[in-house]
């Protein structure tokens, strides 16, 4: 839920990243970014739809960051 310092509720006010898709006339799609069957399955299928019917799709993956930000934020 953070940038480098910043709270994802502090950079946009829709509750998942993927809701602003719809203010952008575009297909969102929000995934368990943890899930990696999960996400290789949906994006194979969406891929093999955009080959047909080409057209931007905003994916969302959720996640969490298992180290720091960067090797100065410490690895603890």
């Amino acid at each position: 839920g953070y940038a480098l310092s910043t709270t994802t509720s502090e950079q946009y006010r829709c509750k998942n990243l993927v809701d602003r898709a719809l203010g952008y006339g575009m297909e969102g799609l929000s995934l368990d970014g943890n899930n990696f069957l999960e996400v290789y399955s949906a994006l194979k299928q969406k891929a093999s739809e955009l080959r047909k019917s080409p057209r931007p799709v905003l994916v969302e993956c959720h996640t969490f960051r298992m180290r720091g930000h960067e090797e100065a934020s410490g690895v603890k």
